[in-house]
């Protein structure tokens, strides 16, 4: 049984949709012409009638034409819900219909039924939810995901992160719909100095190195003092997604109209614990174990870690946060033949908390068979929402599924960033004594490629080159690379 608390939001959310009704019609009753032109003015430039019906000042047919150009501002509302093509073509059958208001052989509730059934299945396109997995591992060259001679700086990652679609309307308010997605996510990132298992064959000492004992000593008096420590960040976090229409600045439309680009507002809050590396300790020595085994011992086979939560040679242990904000443009849409697309968008963020401070921006560059825009939820459709007008149903906007079998794209994209911080590095390891000195800066390039498959399922392949993050590293090293491997499930 529902109580009387639960049932108050639905009563006075039916009273305000019947005040909102009545309001209108009682406008639209004093005067057809006004209902006629507020349906003409939301109609785009080239659906909209040429000519005013005379019918509209006829006081012997305001009930009748009330009622029909009732039916075609509700069709029109529940259009802005589907994708931009359907739209256009549904937005000139309704100016048809308009213009044709006074003939009564014009069946507005035809159209109606027309624009109900193409909003429906649009609905059943719309991406409800989001489940990916990422993996990182660094490299030495452009080895897509596995190196066993690569373990240095940003080792490696891992993350699982869900996120479902709202039903918040956050811009509508500004006459910018919106499509909301909020979810949570748990990750890893683990940093490690150059040698993480350091022998006597690593140095030219000669006699003087007999163990490696005398390795470790070695590299902890002379080269570890200009490198990084051990170190992690283990988190969980909430996320929220917010996708808007904003047209480029340069675009090429097709035939569809389908010319609208999208930007997108990315907000995350962590919390976790930064230190010297319990889980990730435990990880890396796994996964170095199966390298090994399949490796069958060979000179390739990666070494086991020794500096996991040394206190001489990891960062302390704190609990810690950060706030991460980024806003992300399209700038160019160029449709190209054979349904090929590039597209250019820009970039700022900025991170703030206990563990980073920095801002900066980038820009990126993706070219394939693809469709509306592809930030990091895949399946590139935007869905272009409704203005404000209408009910809940017509206000139904969120990612739209990709309707063909296939879609691949290639990716590029350049980041700069300016640190003010780095927990990671400006602060003392266990034992108190002075970490490396960093770069004010870093710059990342990334290239890669996506493949969607049945409009539910994508992975992407890509490489990361990053910058040096020290300002003296040991052996002269100028730049890192990382693999990614970035799985979506959609639903």
């Amino acid at each position: 049984m529902t109580s009387r608390a639960g049932r108050a939001p639905a009563i006075l959310a039916a009273l305000a949709c019947a005040c909102v009704a009545t309001a209108r019609t009682a406008r639209a009753d004093r005067d057809p012409g006004w209902l006629y032109d507020a349906i003409v003015h939301s109609l785009p430039a080239s659906a909209r009638p040429t000519t005013r019906p005379s019918c509209l000042g006829d006081q012997n047919r305001r009930v009748e034409l009330t009622h029909r150009l009732t039916v075609l501002e509700l069709g029109l509302d529940l259009s802005n819900a589907t994708p931009p093509g359907t739209r256009a073509s549904l937005a000139a059958r309704i100016g048809q219909a308009t213009a044709a208001i006074c003939d009564p052989m014009t069946d507005v509730n035809e159209v109606f039924g027309e624009v109900r059934a193409a909003s429906t299945k649009a609905s059943q396109d719309v991406i409800d939810g989001v489940f990916s997995l990422y993996f990182e591992n660094d490299t030495n060259d452009f080895t897509l995901f596995i190196d066993a001679e690569s373990d240095h700086d940003y080792t490696g990652g891992v993350r699982m992160q869900d996120r479902r679609r709202v039903a918040w309307r956050i811009l509508d308010r500004l006459g910018r719909p919106s499509a909301a997605y909020f979810g949570g996510a748990v990750g890893a990132n683990f940093y490690t100095p150059l040698r993480i298992h350091p022998l006597c064959d690593d140095f030219d000492l000669g006699a003087s190195c007999a163990t490696e004992d005398d390795a470790w000593q070695y590299w902890l008096d002379n080269e570890f003092p200009d490198d990084r420590p051990f170190a992690e960040w283990r988190y969980a976090a909430a996320t929220l997604d917010l996708f808007w229409p904003s047209k480029p600045l340069v675009h090429h439309t097709s035939a569809l109209g389908e010319e609208d680009g999208v930007a997108h507002l990315a907000l995350e809050l962590e919390g976790g614990r930064v230190g010297g590396g319990g889980f990730s300790g435990k990880l890396q020595r796994g996964w170095h174990a199966m390298l090994r085994a399949w490796s069958e011992g060979t000179d390739a086979s990666p070494r086991e870690p020794l500096g996991w939560n040394d206190p001489d040679v990891a960062i302390a242990d704190r609990w810690s946060g950060n706030l991460l904000a980024r806003i992300e443009q399209d700038l160019a849409v160029i449709r190209l033949p054979r349904q090929l697309v590039l597209r250019g968008s820009g970039d700022l963020s900025c991170a703030v908390g206990g563990v980073f401070v920095n801002c900066g921006g980038g820009l990126a560059v993706r070219f394939g068979w693809q469709r509306g825009a592809s930030f990091d939820l895949p399946i590139p459709q935007s869905a272009k929402g409704a203005t404000g007008r209408g009910d809940r149903e017509s206000r139904n906007i969120g990612l739209l599924r990709q309707r063909t079998p296939l879609s691949a794209y290639a990716f590029a994209r350049g980041d700069a960033m300016g640190v003010l911080y780095n927990r990671l590095l400006d602060n003392t390891i266990g034992s108190g004594e002075p970490e490396a000195r960093r770069l004010p800066y870093v710059v990342d390039v990334t290239v890669g490629v996506a493949l969607a498959v049945v409009g539910r399922y994508e992975i992407l392949f890509s490489n990361l080159v990053r910058s040096e993050e020290l300002r003296d590293p040991p052996s002269g090293r100028s730049w890192h690379h990382v693999g990614q491997i970035q799985l979506n499930l959609t639903y």
